[in-house]
């Protein structure tokens, strides 16, 4: 996990913000299943309900927020999100 301050990046035009990166070393996400992981119900976990990333789709971008995901596949995925620093 990394943390750095963003200035007026893409995400913060004209702004401060903060941009957290978690990252891990699985399997990865199949490039099919990207553009999926935030919606409700989605799942390829058998035991799973597929609302854990879509929860936190939804609370990251009521604080103002953006999360996205970047996966290469067997190398593992990386989460970012970024919030706004108010004044």
């Amino acid at each position: 996990m990394t943390a750095r301050i963003q200035e007026d990046s893409d995400i913060f035009t004209g702004e401060r913000g903060v941009e957290i990166s978690i990252s891990d070393t699985g399997p990865g996400i199949s490039p099919d299943d990207v553009d999926y992981i935030f919606d409700p119900f989605f799942t390829r976990n058998p035991k799973g309900f597929g609302l854990g990333l879509s929860i936190t789709h939804t609370i990251i971008e009521e604080h103002g927020g953006k999360i996205m995901a970047e996966s290469d596949p067997g190398k593992g995925a990386c989460f970012r999100i970024f919030l706004s620093i108010s004044h």
